[in-house]
């Protein structure tokens, strides 16, 4: 494996789901997964993919924007539910600090127990060769494990 130009930093699903669900509340913006550059150089994130332990899997792609660039040390927040203004139909926002996207889902994708997340390139990388992710997160509750190497699930 290669080092990555960017990275899955952090995995976060919502703690508190079983709650938020028993009230009729479910917050699907409190689960997140966070991608950094942490190469010297922007990089274009637009296409690659991402697939999760239990199977979902997505794209990053801006309708309307032909490339999505993250500057060095610049951070992407994906949000699995929608906007918190759901007049507003923008799913990225850019901004200094952090870009943020929503998958617009209105279910959870992370396992609260323990979830690992895959990055690739783009789909076709995925689908050429499983093993040939450029980085990969693994969260438990008893921390972020890196070892030993997961294989993704075809």
């Amino acid at each position: 494996m290669r080092r990555p130009s960017v990275r899955i930093a952090v995995i976060h699903p919502d703690s508190h789901r079983e709650y938020r669900l028993a009230q009729g509340l479910p917050r699907f913006n409190s689960e997140w997964v966070e991608l950094q550059n942490v190469s010297e150089l922007p990089v274009d994130v637009s296409g690659y993919f991402v697939i999760n332990g239990g199977g979902y899997e997505f794209s990053i792609n801006v309708m309307g924007r032909d490339s999505l660039i993250l500057r060095r040390g610049q951070s992407m927040l994906i949000f699995t539910g929608m906007p918190d203004n759901p007049r507003d139909p923008a799913r990225c926002y850019i901004a200094e600090e952090a870009t943020r996207v929503f998958l617009q889902r209105k279910g959870y994708i992370w396992s609260v127990e323990e979830d690992v997340a895959f990055l690739y390139e783009s789909r076709a990388d995925y689908e050429k060769d499983p093993s040939s992710y450029i980085d990969y997160h693994r969260f438990t509750r008893l921390g972020n494990p890196k070892e030993p190497r997961p294989t993704p699930v075809e």
